[in-house]
């Protein structure tokens, strides 16, 4: 929150009464659930799982058989570069689940990210404090959700079922699925716009805003540059 409300005066900061915040869409990083912060470094929106050059082209066989498997032809989310295609492959290279079988990380948008922080005063690992990810309909296109029904699909939890459970030598799952594997989504998606937090009172007191702040389903760059285009008509383009 430093170096982001670091760059704004201080006379705008003190008029703010709510922030959303924009990412580029399917950037995206594990946190733990626990609180405690990234576990593993972030995945750009270019990042490509065929061609990361990470060397591990059997993981990424996996994902798409998986995706082939269970995800609808011409979804966005079959894309290489999407939100679900990167989760998946985080977990094929080493499982989401602890040593009991339940989901420890949980993935995140980067406007996830950087919300959760604005409200929970970072991720400190002494605070041990649980993380609950919200999400927006827009970041969430690219990991599988349904705007219009609202929820995520049921191929998705048949997906992660598949996908998060224990493996055995060779790769392939063995055993239950954990009991949860959609827990490793974020747990609230919301329209853009919508309150669903406040600020933490020590990043307000720390940047001299109000403690009364709302923090609101983010976007995706595209839309928010769209927004806040000066402007903004029918039949205008930008």
């Amino acid at each position: 929150d430093d170096v982001l409300l670091g760059r704004c005066r201080g006379q705008i900061l003190a008029r703010v009464r709510s922030v959303c915040v924009s990412g580029t869409s399917a950037s995206c990083v594990l946190v733990d659930r626990d609180g405690s912060g990234a576990t593993r470094p972030a995945r750009m929106y270019n990042y490509d799982i065929t061609k990361s050059g990470e060397g591990d082209d059997a993981a990424a066989g996996r994902v798409a058989r998986l995706m082939d498997r269970h995800v609808p032809p011409n979804h966005t989310a079959r894309a290489a570069t999407s939100s679900l295609s990167k989760l998946l492959l985080w977990n094929e290279e080493r499982s989401v689940l602890d040593e009991d079988g339940n989901v420890r990380e949980v993935l995140c948008h980067q406007s996830d990210y950087v919300s959760m922080c604005l409200m929970n005063e970072g991720l400190d690992p002494e605070k041990k404090t649980p993380a609950a990810t919200t999400s927006d309909w827009h970041n969430c296109l690219k990991l599988g959700y349904d705007v219009r029904e609202r929820r995520y699909p049921d191929w998705m939890s048949e997906l992660l079922g598949a996908a998060v459970g224990p493996r055995g030598e060779d790769g392939a799952p063995s055993g239950d699925a954990p009991a949860d594997p959609m827990s490793v989504l974020p747990a609230r998606v919301v329209s853009p716009g919508e309150p669903f937090g406040v600020l933490s009172n020590a990043v307000a007191t720390r940047h001299g805003m109000s403690s009364n702040v709302v923090l609101v389903g983010g976007t995706t760059d595209s839309n928010a540059a769209f927004l806040a285009a000066a402007g903004a008509r029918p039949e205008y383009g930008t």
